[in-house]
């Protein structure tokens, strides 16, 4: 496994178009939504002219614009020089701009530096975020790892525990698999009462027959207990067959809420010590898991053996039910070729 140090030493030798294609995804992963790239040439590492070198729009509808730079001497006048490249965008006045990000690969970014950059923002009633080489490595090691595996080369886990949209994703890229970037359709009700299971213990399993609905279900849940209860991390756990405990002994902490998508809980065979693992470490949690009905006996017995938990069916779809899934989302109304 990839340590810091590896991390900080793969960043420090990126160019410069990759060194922004992993700062947009860095971004986006933090939270920035609305992205537009104007600093590089689209499906390529090459940088374009432009400023910024990204844009995103607020809640606010304000701008925020970054700025990105691999470059290692006289930072001083880079930054400040970005700075002010912000400030005269044409068309866009500093009350359009709400946010400036600088993400840079320089580690010696003076305290007397960053006090006058931030001094330049401030009298301009403009927030500036200084992301240095130091602050990207820390959060790739411990909040982003797919960013060590895309875009370092490094491995930093097995690869099992993935956000909500890399799991779809992923999932996706899979000819045999359902898709789930589809239309959720039919089970508002189940929703409802899954969500009152939920409030009543914090695991939840669903059941159902092969290709009843489960994980698409399970992620529409995640989606919306995330949304309503706004702090949670939503972590997606698939099985590779790899063991999972240094994983989850890595990413999940105390102090923080999770709710935790396990898909084909009967696919893992130590299920058990990540059970024990969020006992002894106290978790906030709720966790949704899916299984197959041959397999629910044992999964309940190991999973009563550490909490109690509640569970819902999923039963199949009706035919007329069927067409109307197909119809939402593939605009197929001849169902003979269904």
């Amino acid at each position: 496994m990839a340590s810091l140090t590896d991390i900080e030493y793969r960043i420090d030798q990126l160019d410069g178009g990759t060194f922004q294609k992993f700062c947009d995804t860095y971004l986006s992963l933090k939270g920035y939504k609305n992205q537009y790239s104007l600093g590089m040439h689209t499906g390529t590492n090459k940088t374009a002219k432009g400023n910024p070198d990204t844009y995103f729009k607020d809640k606010n509808d304000k701008y925020i614009f970054v700025m990105y730079t691999t470059q290692k001497s006289d930072i001083e006048k880079k930054l400040l020089e970005d700075i002010e490249k912000c400030f005269n965008v044409k068309g866009i006045s500093t009350d359009d701009i709400s946010k400036i990000i600088f993400c840079h690969t320089n580690g010696r970014v003076s305290v007397g530096l960053d006090k006058k950059a931030r001094s330049i923002c401030e009298e301009k009633d403009i927030e500036l975020l200084l992301i240095g080489i130091n602050e990207l490595t820390n959060d790739v090691y411990f909040n982003y790892p797919i960013l060590a595996k895309d875009f370092l080369g490094l491995s930093i886990d097995t690869g099992q525990i993935m956000p909500l949209d890399r799991f779809i994703c992923d999932n996706d890229k899979v000819e045999m698999s359902a898709p789930l970037k589809t239309k959720f359709c039919l089970r508002e009700k189940e929703l409802k009462e899954a969500k009152a299971l939920l409030e009543e213990r914090n695991i939840l399993i669903i059941s159902g027959l092969p290709g009843v609905g489960k994980t698409k279900f399970s992620l529409r849940l995640c989606e919306e207990l995330g949304k309503e209860e706004g702090n949670n991390k939503i972590l997606c756990i698939k099985s590779n067959g790899l063991n999972l405990y240094n994983d989850i002994a890595f990413l999940v902490r105390k102090n923080e809420k999770y709710i935790l998508f396990v898909d084909d809980i009967n696919e893992f065979k130590n299920f058990k010590s990540i059970l024990d693992f969020l006992v002894r470490n106290d978790i906030d949690f709720k966790m949704i898991a899916t299984v197959r009905n041959y397999a629910f006996e044992n999964v309940k017995k190991i999973v009563n053996e550490f909490f109690r938990f509640n569970l819902l069916k999923l039963d199949l779809f009706k035919d007329n039910e069927i067409e109307k899934i197909v119809n939402e989302n593939y605009e197929i109304k001849n169902y003979s070729c269904v």
